[in-house]
């Protein structure tokens, strides 16, 4: 009886403390449609009411590019403030650690490439979630870049298509190879080929990674992506299984026992 009542208290102590908790916030909205920062200028938010985050402190909304001229950059980071019902600031973060867009970067590639009145999907980290956020009612969001009016690089048109036909020719090369390793699994492996094309591969990738200081965003994301596909294909070929080669350079090594 006396182990009942003790849990029956224990139960009640838990009760009273969920219930002297302030309540998080529902909902989020924006305090003001505009972005602060370099990067900013070129979007803007999406007005609206977006559910305060339950699960972790991962915060999504919707953003649109708005019609303003965009320039090149490389690196990218995300701010943001919070505000109370009166307007004033509960959580800030308005120095973002700037980090390289052909990596993993805080702004999505997909919200990078928008359009003139397109619109995307992106997230800040909520550093004080959930026990600082009970009186949150609004936040601002905050892009900034490593490039501002003053640093513009501009790239001349011909000088960005030369750069996107290396691009293409890199990225046809990639698939050609990507394709090789496909029939290379299948046990007919060509020594001299792989090794001509996995060097050929490194040569271009060398090549593009030294003119990115030449690239726009743009062309730099592209180049990332590649990148990562090659980098895909080197783990594909040194998880290679053994068991299955059948050839080698033409020599059926099934047929000698090997």
């Amino acid at each position: 009886m006396k182990t009942i009542k003790l849990t029956a208290l224990a139960s009640l102590f838990a009760l009273s403390i969920v219930g002297c908790q302030e309540k998080q916030p529902e909902k989020l909205s924006p305090i003001t449609t505009e972005i602060g920062g370099n990067l900013g200028r070129l979007y803007e938010i999406v007005d609206g009411e977006y559910p305060y985050p339950t699960v972790s402190n991962q915060f999504e909304f919707k953003i649109k590019r708005n019609e303003n001229e965009g320039y090149n950059y490389s690196k990218v980071g995300i701010g943001y403030e919070l505000y109370d019902k009166d307007g004033n600031i509960i959580e800030a973060e308005t120095n973002p650690a700037l980090e390289s867009i052909t990596s993993w970067s805080s702004i999505p590639s997909s919200v990078m490439e928008l359009q003139p009145g397109e619109i995307g999907t992106m997230y800040i980290l909520l550093e004080g979630w959930p026990d600082k956020h009970s009186k949150a009612k609004t936040f601002k969001l905050i892009l900034e870049s490593n490039t501002d009016d003053t640093n513009t690089t501009n790239i001349s048109s011909s000088a960005n298509n030369q750069l996107d036909k290396l691009l293409n020719d890199y990225e046809a090369f990639i698939n050609d190879y990507e394709s090789y390793i496909s029939e290379m699994e299948s046990g007919n492996i060509n020594t001299k080929k792989i090794t001509d094309m996995t060097s050929k591969a490194q040569k271009m990738q060398e090549n593009l990674v030294n003119k990115q200081p030449e690239m726009n965003s743009k062309q730099i994301q592209r180049l990332g992506r590649i990148s990562s596909k090659l980098t895909k294909i080197a783990s594909k070929i040194s998880t290679m299984n053994t068991e299955n080669i059948k050839s080698i350079n033409g020599i059926n090594i099934e047929n000698l026992g090997i």
